[in-house]
């Protein structure tokens, strides 16, 4: 007999812990009081684990005296349903990464860097990535050249290129997992897929150029930076779908896309009352920007982008502040 009542109790219990170890080392030397030099090189490890985890939940109790301890003894009566649970899951990444630092008489500068990252969410043929990036700075306002522009207090050239990768806190993304069905194997439970296996889904990575110009101008007064930059993000994750009538998984994780972002951006900075009991110092800053779907798995639009067809923005921002010398 089915008691009808509505007595409903959870009890979760779920332990975590995260381990990290990291060590560099840095170096530093100056010679003939012009050139400087600075490299840096590190390891890193750290693994991420939820264990023991455990959950249950019981409905519909036939008496008052249940308690957390004994839940098991809750629903006995048939058609009474429990739900048991429980999670265990490990993510791992390593990393090895350096850099290198080199200007010259405060003039020209140099920065090199280069990380190798490894994963375990992603597949196992492709669970490691490499990450390089520089940037180079020129000074120019230092120039002997340029002593005739008294008005230029600063002036500098800058321009990078680097590339990264996105960290996923999804553990099992590339890994294919199952989950229990009561239709699987008609009249006792199965499993079944619930996620594909991606054995090549590897990192979404992103490659990126800047070009920069940064003035300061009539004693301070006025500051000017000036950027353009132009960033692709390729391999982008991406669940693509299945035929529903072949696989019992809807899709699979890929890397499917790709994106581009586009943008230039002024800054400016001024000084109006600076030697006054009031100052008054006011920023604009003005930025364009456009977005492009450049490419999907299967050439269609996604999500209402148009491969290769630019959106593009217009932003403009002012500020004025005014604030009491004391």
């Amino acid at each position: 007999q089915i008691v009808n009542s509505n007595g409903e109790a959870t009890r979760n219990t779920y332990m975590g812990n995260k381990t990290v170890f990291e060590t560099y080392g840095n170096y530093q030397t100056t010679m003939a009081d012009k050139h400087r030099l600075g490299i840096m090189v590190g390891y890193s490890w750290e693994e991420s684990n939820s264990d023991d985890g455990f959950g249950v939940t019981v409905k519909n109790f036939y008496n008052d005296d249940v308690k957390y301890h004994n839940l098991s003894y809750a629903n006995t009566i048939d058609g009474m349903d429990g739900v048991e649970s429980g999670a265990e899951s490990t993510l791992r990444m390593i990393s090895f990464y350096g850099r290198v630092n080199y200007s010259f008489d405060s003039k020209y500068n140099l920065q090199a860097t280069l990380r190798r990252d490894g994963s375990s969410a992603f597949g196992k043929n492709n669970r490691w990535a490499t990450f390089p990036s520089v940037a180079v700075g020129w000074t120019f306002s230092e120039e002997p050249f340029m002593r005739w522009a008294s008005w230029l207090d600063w002036g500098k050239l800058r321009a990078s290129y680097g590339t990264s990768g996105q960290i996923f806190t999804d553990e099992y993304l590339a890994h294919g997992l199952m989950s229990v069905d009561s239709d699987a194997f008609m009249e006792n439970n199965g499993m079944i897929p619930n996620t594909m296996i991606s054995p090549d889904l590897t990192w979404e990575k992103s490659e990126q150029y800047d070009i920069g110009l940064d003035l300061d101008m009539f004693d301070y007064r006025l500051k000017m930076k000036l950027d353009y930059y132009y960033k692709l993000t390729s391999s982008l994750i991406y669940n693509v779908e299945l035929p529903g009538t072949i696989l019992l998984a809807g899709a699979r994780t890929e890397n499917a896309m790709e994106l581009s972002n586009e943008g230039i951006e002024l800054e400016l900075e001024a000084d109006i009352l600076r030697n006054h009991a009031v100052l008054w110092r006011t920023k604009f800053n003005i930025s364009r920007n456009w977005n492009r779907f450049e490419k999907s798995y299967d050439g269609k639009d996604k999500d209402g982008l148009i491969i290769g067809r630019p959106t593009s923005g217009l932003m403009v921002y002012a500020e004025d502040g005014f604030y009491d010398s004391d």
